[in-house]
This record gives structure tokens, C-alpha cells and sequence, in this order.
């Protein structure tokens, strides 16, 4: 006997409590997976060209389930000035699998600890 799979997997899920301007973005492209939108929603949060890799870490390059976990820690970061917790990222993504949120909030999570010291190699190259 096979067992069946009942979680449900959507194809794709909005972020809870994410700014309405990434909440386009995400929305705008879930059909083309068109490439850069994390990463514009990055620059567009920082200010700054950020580079794919940080921290050993690449960012997603297309939307999906992992740009998506990667959209709600940007916009928990943006609107608390601090990175969440996985279980703040788990419980604003409800109908995500799980293990792929916590997976890639994680991945998120290490991205994201670079970008300072980016933005400081930046503005010293520039001085």
C-alpha cells in the first residue's frame, strides 16, 4: 500500500505581512519566474548593488517557494530592523512546506549577515 501525500503544496504563496511593494513584485512574476526579483527588492531595500553571492550563499535567482521565504525575511527586516526567527518565518508562511522554508530562511538568514560588510567594502572602495 502507497501512502498519500497530504500536505498541500501550492504553487505559490504570498508572504504575510510584506510590504506592498514586494508583494507586486512577487505577484508580478510568479507566472514568467522571471529572473532578479529578490535581488531588486535587495538593492531597492539597501540602496546598494548587492552581489548573488554573500557569505558563501547564492540568493534566489527566479521566483518561487525559496524567493518567497527570502521576500518575508527581507520584509521582517525592513519593517522590524532585525532578522526573524525560523519560527516567525514558518508561522507567516503557513501554506509553505515547511522544511523548505526553514531551509532557505536559514540560507536567508547567512545572505543577508554579509551585506554589511559589503556595503562597508563598497563605501571604502569609493572613499
Amino acid at each position: 500500500m502507497v501512502a498519500k501525500n497530504t500536505q498541500a503544496t501550492p504553487a505559490q504563496a504570498t508572504p504575510a505581512q510584506t510590504p506592498n511593494a514586494l508583494v507586486t513584485a512577487l505577484q508580478a512574476h510568479t507566472t514568467t519566474k522571471q529572473q532578479g526579483v529578490f535581488i531588486n527588492a535587495a538593492n531597492a531595500a539597501f540602496g546598494a548593488a548587492l552581489p548573488l553571492y554573500l557569505n558563501g550563499v547564492q540568493a534566489p535567482q527566479r521566483t518561487g517557494a525559496c524567493a518567497t521565504v527570502w521576500l518575508q525575511v527581507l520584509a521582517h527586516l525592513q519593517q522590524h530592523n532585525a532578522l526573524p526567527t525560523c519560527a516567525q518565518v514558518v508561522a507567516a508562511l503557513p501554506t509553505c512546506n515547511v522544511n523548505n522554508v526553514k531551509i532557505e530562511a536559514y540560507r536567508a538568514f547567512k545572505w543577508l549577515q554579509g551585506v554589511p560588510a559589503h556595503l562597508a567594502a563598497q563605501a571604502q572602495a569609493q572613499a
